[in-house]
Parts: C-alpha cells; sequence; structure tokens
C-alpha cells in the first residue's frame, strides 16, 4: 500500500437530524500536512483559487452540517485513491457514521502521483462484472501479503448479483490491474465467488413465430403464457409464483395455485438472462372445456340438446352449474330444473379448448314444445290464438267465439292453456285447456221483446245494446237482462231478472210471475260475500234473509242492527223486513268472531264498523283476572279460518292451596 492515508469517519443518510459534524478533531490531525489534498465543505466541488487544502491550519474548524468531499489537484499529475465524500451525519452529529460502525471497512482517502499503484475507475464493472460501490473511484493495488489491506463494498453489474445465499455487504480489494484490467479479490471470510445472471421479471416462455424471443425457462413446460415473478431474482432463488396458461388451455382446477421455480444463473451469460426451472413439480397446463359448447364437446349425446349456457372456458375438473338450450321447437319442462351440473374433463396438451364436459346428476329434456295457435278443440270457437311455448307452460290464449256463439257475458276472452308435449318433431306439441276446463262458446241470446206490461233491458247500464258487439245478439249469463213496468207509475212485483244460460233463451228461475202494481216495494239489497234468499222485489212485509259465505262476518254494528250479539248467528245471518224503503247494502268480512273466554280479558278491543270483529291474521293476547292461569299456558293466539282458539282460566293453584290448609287443619285434629 502506497502513500499516506487520510482517516475520516464516513456518514450516514442526511436526514432531518439538527446535529453538527465537528470538523476540527484530532483523528485527521495527522493527515492535514498533506499537499495537493483539498477539503470541502459543501458548494461546488472544484479546484480553483478559493480552495483550500486539508492541511491549511485555518481549514476546517468548528462544526457543520455540510458533508466533506475531498479532491486532488488532477493538474499537479495526482489522482485521488479511495473515497471523495464523506457525509455528516446529522442525526448523530459524527463524519462517516457508517464506515465507523463497519468492521471491515475504513475510511481512506490520499492523492498519488503514481498510476501503475492504482486501479482506476473500480466504479465501472471489470471483466467479473464486480465494481465498487459508493463514493469512490479510484482505489490502490494491494497485495494478499499486505499487512493492513483496505477493502471496499462491492456490487455486481446490472443484470447480475452474488448468488441468493449471499447475504449483506460483501468487500473485496484491487489485486491486480495488469494490461488496465483491474482485478477486485473477496475478503477471506466471504463466500462469494463471483457475480452470476440474474432471473428476469415476468419471464416468458418464447414465441414460436418470433425466434428472437427466446424462453426465460431451462423446462420445455408446453401452454405456458407466464409466471407471475414480479421482481428480478439472485441465482439460486426460490419463488412461489402463481402461472397463466396460453389462450385455450388452464391448470387443472384442484392443481396447485402456486409453483416453485428455481433461478439458475451463469457468471459468463447475457445480463440478466438466468433461467427458472420447476424441475418435476412443473406446471401442466391442460386444454380447457369451450365456451358455450355444443353437441361436439358433451361426452353423452342428449337429444334436441343444442348448447349449454357457459359464459367462459373452464378449467378441467371443475364443476359448473349451467343451463341449457334446446334445439329450435323444443324446450325444458316447466317444472324441469333450471340448471344443471357437468364437468370438464381434459387430458390434452396440444389442441386449445379441446376438452369436453360430463353430466354430474340429473340429465336434461329437451321435449317438442307448442306452436303458436295449435290447441285442442274448442266447440264453436272461430279462434284460439297463443303464442308459442315449451311443454308444461302455462299461457294465455285469446278465445273468439264463432258469430252464432259468444263466451259468457263480460268475458275478456282471456283464458289459460298449458302446453303438453307432442311425439319427437320439433313443435309437435299441442296447448290443452287447463284442470278448470275448456272455455265454452254458447249460442247468443236475443233480447226479449217489450210487451203490454214491461220492457227489457241490459242489466249492466254501462253496455249499449244498439253497439255492433251485440248486433248479432246477446253473450250468454246470469241475471244480464232487466225487466221493468212499462207504465212507470207502477212497480215490478217479483222477479226482474232473467239469464240466458244455454239454447239461445232467456228464463227465469221465479214460480210466480212478476206482476206490475201501485204498490211499495223494496228492491234486493246489494250484498257482499254473502247470499240471499231471493233476489225478487218484495211488496211490503215480504222478508230478505242474508247469509254470509264461510269464514265471513257481519261487523258488530250490522249483527247488532238486526240481532243480538249473544247470539254468534247475528253475525253471519240478518233478516231484513220490507217496509217500502230504500234497504241499505250488506257486506260480510273476511275474519273471525270474538273467542268465547271467560274468567279473563283479552285485548284488542273487537271492532265494530267496517270489519270483522277480528280481521284474519290479527293476533289476540289472553290475561286472566284474579290471578288464575291460562290453560293451555299460551296467551296469544292468532284469527285462522275456523275461528280463534281459546285457553281457559283455571281456579287450580287456588284449590292446592286450600287442599294445603285442609291437610294441615286434620293433622292437627
Amino acid at each position: 500500500m502506497s502513500g499516506p492515508l487520510l482517516l475520516l469517519l464516513l456518514a450516514g443518510a442526511v436526514t432531518a437530524g439538527d446535529q453538527y459534524c465537528n470538523y476540527d478533531t484530532g483523528l485527521i490531525d495527522e493527515y492535514l500536512t498533506v499537499d495537493n489534498l483539498y477539503c470541502f465543505d459543501g458548494g461546488e466541488v472544484v479546484i480553483d483559487t478559493n480552495s483550500r487544502l486539508c492541511s491549511t491550519e485555518d481549514g476546517f474548524d468548528g462544526a457543520r452540517q455540510d458533508d466533506m468531499s475531498v479532491l486532488c489537484d488532477v493538474d499537479d499529475g495526482y489522482t485521488l485513491v479511495g473515497y471523495n465524500k464523506y457525509v455528516c451525519d446529522t442525526d448523530a452529529g459524527e463524519l462517516a457514521s457508517i464506515l465507523k460502525a463497519d468492521a471491515v471497512l475504513a475510511p481512506f482517502s490520499y492523492c498519488n502521483n503514481d498510476t501503475d499503484a492504482i486501479c482506476l475507475a473500480v466504479n465501472v464493472a471489470n471483466a467479473a462484472k464486480l465494481l465498487a460501490s459508493g463514493d469512490v473511484e479510484n482505489i490502490d493495488l494491494q497485495s494478499a501479503e499486505d499487512e493492513s489491506i483496505v477493502y471496499y463494498a462491492v456490487e455486481c453489474e446490472e443484470g447480475y448479483d452474488f448468488v441468493a445465499a449471499v447475504e449483506g455487504l460483501v468487500y473485496a480489494y484491487c489485486s491486480n490491474n495488469d494490461d488496465s484490467v483491474n482485478v477486485l479479490s473477496f475478503h477471506a471470510d466471504m463466500t462469494a465467488d463471483g457475480c452470476y445472471q440474474t432471473c428476469p421479471a415476468d419471464p416468458v416462455t418464447g414465441d414460436d413465430d418470433d425466434a428472437s424471443v427466446e424462453s426465460n425457462f431451462s423446462d420445455v413446460i408446453p401452454n405456458l403464457s407466464e409466471a407471475l415473478v414480479f421482481d428480478s431474482q439472485k441465482s439460486g432463488a426460490i419463488v412461489s409464483v402463481e402461472v397463466t396458461c396460453d389462450i385455450g388451455y388452464e391448470i387443472a382446477a384442484a392443481a396447485a395455485e402456486e409453483y416453485s421455480f428455481t433461478c439458475n444463473g451463469l457468471s459468463d451469460g447475457v445480463a440478466a438472462s438466468g433461467l427458472y426451472s420447476c424441475g418435476e413439480a412443473c406446471p401442466v397446463c391442460l386444454a380447457t372445456c369451450p365456451e358455450n359448447p355444443g353437441p361436439e364437446a358433451l361426452a353423452e349425446a342428449y337429444a334436441n340438446l343444442a348448447s349449454l349456457v357457459i359464459a367462459v372456458e373452464s378449467a378441467s375438473g371443475l364443476t359448473v352449474a349451467v343451463e341449457v338450450v334446446c334445439d329450435d321447437g323444443f324446450g325444458l319442462a316447466s317444472d324441469a330444473a333450471t340448471a344443471y351440473s357437468f364437468i370438464c374433463s381434459s387430458d390434452n396438451t396440444t389442441e386449445a379448448s379441446s376438452g369436453i364436459y360430463s353430466l354430474v346428476g340429473e340429465a336434461p329434456a329437451c321435449l317438442p314444445g307448442c306452436e303458436a295457435d295449435i290447441t285442442e278443440d274448442v266447440e264453436s270457437a272461430a279462434v284460439v290464438s297463443v303464442a308459442a311455448g315449451f311443454v308444461g307452460e302455462v299461457k294465455n290464449a285469446t278465445v273468439t267465439c264463432d258469430s252464432t256463439h259468444s263466451l259468457p257475458f263480460g268475458s275478456d276472452g282471456i283464458f289459460e292453456f298449458v302446453c303438453e308435449a307432442g311425439a319427437t318433431a320439433a313443435d309437435d306439441g299441442k296447448y290443452a285447456c287447463v284442470e278448470d276446463g275448456c272455455p265454452v262458446c254458447e249460442e247468443l241470446c236475443t233480447l226479449p221483446e217489450d210487451d203490454d206490461e214491461f220492457t227489457y233491458a241490459l242489466t249492466d247500464q254501462s253496455y249499449n245494446i244498439e253497439d255492433d258487439e251485440f248486433k248479432d245478439g246477446i253473450p250468454p249469463g246470469v241475471d244480464i237482462i232487466e225487466a221493468s213496468c212499462k207504465n212507470d207509475t207502477l212497480n215490478l212485483v217479483g222477479h226482474r231478472f232473467y239469464s240466458c244460460l244455454s239454447g239461445g233463451e232467456f228464463n227465469s228461475t221465479a214460480e210466480v210471475a212478476p206482476f206490475c202494481a201501485d204498490t211499495p216495494i223494496c228492491e234486493a239489497p246489494i250484498i257482499v260475500n254473502a247470499d240471499s234468499n231471493t233476489n225478487h222485489n218484495l211488496e211490503v212485509g215480504g222478508v230478505y234473509t242474508i247469509t254470509c259465505r264461510s269464514s265471513y262476518w257481519f261487523d258488530v254494528t250490522t249483527a247488532q242492527e238486526y240481532g243480538d250479539l249473544s247470539d254468534d248467528t247475528s253475525y253471519y245471518t240478518a233478516t231484513v223486513e220490507c217496509k217500502g224503503e230504500e234497504l241499505p247494502a250488506f257486506t260480510c268480512y273476511f275474519g273471525c268472531l270474538p273467542p268465547d273466554f271467560a274468567g279473563g280479558v283479552t285485548s284488542p278491543d273487537v271492532a265494530t264498523d267496517g270489519q270483522a270483529p277480528f280481521a284474519m291474521g290479527a293476533a289476540v293476547t289472553f290475561a286472566c283476572l284474579d290471578g288464575n292461569d291460562l290453560e293451555p299456558a299460551e296467551a296469544e293466539a292468532t284469527c285462522e279460518p275456523g275461528g280463534i282458539p281459546s285457553p281457559v282460566c283455571s281456579a287450580c293453584s287456588m284449590s292446592i292451596a286450600f287442599s294445603l290448609v285442609l291437610s294441615f287443619l286434620v293433622l292437627l285434629a
């Protein structure tokens, strides 16, 4: 080692600290006599008339936060050897804190005019891809026999690195510079033996169509697109990564999600061109099963099946629940499953998207559907119009009778038909009437002609007998014609409604023919959810008996006015006498009577108007008086068809107490 040394303290990275570094330290006093070594405390590092030698007595004193840079006067033939800058660590308040803390590295700077004893430009990679790192350009040539060797931290050229097993800093010194080629030798304790190619991030498998694109894998892995390695790797490093396959291929569904690859780099190969290997545990990219497959991609044939509805390709071993598409004119039954399970199977590595689907579980059955307007015969119907449908599907059909027949009066002509399966041909099915039966086209009726006593008109005044829809006759129906007295000073007594049920003739069910008389009458009251003993006009003194239908009841106000609340019949039967005045309407409501509950109270209170005493579904709470217990113990019941189940209040608890007292008295006797 030649020339004097300048021992300085290397600083760490500048931080937000506020400590000052003392440049006037005894550690550097003995070297400040060296000429041609200039020191700078910040600013531009250029030797000029303002520059000061480090040996100047008034050069550096006191404390500063600036870095200390050093420079030799090249015009005088000197070359700087060692570090060109020492940083002030403002957190610790000292120069060269990092070098000082390192057991191998040492501060070293001096000016040398013997270039044969210098390794120049060691921060540029040499033949071994090594270069010195940090604030250093040239280092001195040393021998392994030197008593004190100055080591420097070294690194590999870009695209190369030490093997993965090497951890921490690597130290070396310049041992030779023959032919101006520097040879850096490692510290004796170093496991590093040189620089090796790194393996690149985002490795590719090559391109069959472009020979210039080389594979980054040493193994041949068919159909592999890439391994998701996000950073370059050192030789010997093992990474566990996900992989992607070429289009039309995927890793099997049950296979591992990640695979281990080892980076293998050469010491003399092209930078960043190491190869990844996976050994005997390489990923296998198998052909996928195609999206929306047709019969050719199914393991078995299914009659009249066009395709499966699968939006994306499936990996081998993956089970998918899918909808099926039948051939035109065929469809699934309306009660059939909406999805079917298929599993993708593939061992093909040469033909993309060539996997096969196999059924798991119930098979789909594509049955002949029903063509539009093909129905079973409806007697006297001119047209039955219905859209095409599938087996079991219920659709609304529009029924139009021929010119001499009609559907019931007021019918909208819409009826339900169900598609029943045909034999084997497409659209071979036929629509059939639903369980309620087929619509019936009855003969049209003719409005009776007015006579000397009565005139006749449609009961429903919203219809006009002069409209075109009645030009061929009147549709059949119950009580669709109403008779009234021709002499408007008289009142009709008896049956005033006529029905056209079959055969095109109007008739009346009245045993006594109606007549017109100068007498007060009552018209039958309007009733809702109830039946009446008659809908005739009655003279004064006549009686209407109105009966609610099952599970329907009068409200409390009506039951009280026309009966006795203590009698349950008042809630569903009303006897109404004609007094020559207009009668009110009678409505029965869906719900329940008050529960038969003695010895306690219920809540809420019964409703009195506009509904049954308790509406259907209403909850009723029970509570006994005098501390008695409910039997059964449920304190709440719900109004259901059939009524409200009621508990009873038991005096059992009082009886037990009395029995105990009586037993005690007997013992005393």
